[in-house]
C-alpha cells in the first residue's frame, strides 16, 4: 500500500516507475474531477478509471475486499474516508469472490488493522493481495466523490 497526494509529485514519481500507473495518475490528475459519473477505459480493455459516489458508512458495515489480478488505484476527488489495510494473507478464507470482477470478498480481521485517512486530493494504492476496506465513515457518515483506476498486474509485470 501506498499513500500521497496527486498534487504532490516528487512525493510520489520515484515509487511509480511503471508507465501504466503514471498514465493511470496522470488520467485521475486531469480528468477524475471533472468526469461524469461511469467507467472510463484507458487504453486495454481491462484497464480502466471508475468515478462514482456513495455515502460513507459505521465500519462495521464496511466490507474487507481484495484482489488477485489487479491494482486499484484509489483517489478521493471530495469528502473524506477512512480505509483499513492488512496483507489478505493475514484473512482467514473469502467469504464471497467474484471472479469476473476480480474481486474477494472476506470477514472482518480478529487482529488489529492500519487505519489510513484519505482526504480530498489524496490517493492510495491497493496491490494484489492487500487487503482493503473502504468507506468508513469517520466522524459521521458523510457524501464521497472517488475515482478508481483498476490495472491489471499483467501491465504492472512488463
Amino acid at each position: 500500500m501506498f499513500c500521497a497526494y496527486l498534487n504532490d509529485p516528487p512525493a510520489w514519481q520515484p515509487l511509480c516507475s511503471y508507465p501504466v500507473l503514471q498514465r493511470s495518475l496522470i488520467w485521475l490528475e486531469q480528468h477524475a474531477a471533472t468526469e461524469a459519473l461511469g467507467d472510463y477505459p484507458l487504453d486495454e480493455s481491462d484497464w480502466y478509471a471508475n468515478v462514482h459516489t456513495y455515502q460513507t458508512l459505521p465500519e462495521p458495515d464496511c466490507l474487507w475486499e481484495s484482489h488477485a489480478q489487479t491494482a486499484d488505484v484509489q483517489y478521493v476527488i471530495a469528502g473524506e474516508e477512512g480505509i483499513r489495510w492488512l496483507p489478505a494473507s493475514k484473512l482467514n478464507g473469502a467469504l464471497r469472490t467474484f471472479t469476473d470482477r476480480d474481486r474477494l470478498e472476506w470477514a472482518p480481521p480478529p487482529e488489529d488493522t492500519s487505519l489510513l485517512t484519505l482526504r480530498a486530493g489524496m490517493f492510495a494504492i491497493f496491490l494484489p493481495g492487500e487487503a482493503h476496506c473502504p468507506m468508513i465513515a469517520l466522524d459521521a457518515p458523510k457524501p464521497i466523490r472517488k475515482a478508481v483506476v483498476k490495472i491489471p498486474l499483467r501491465l504492472l509485470e512488463s
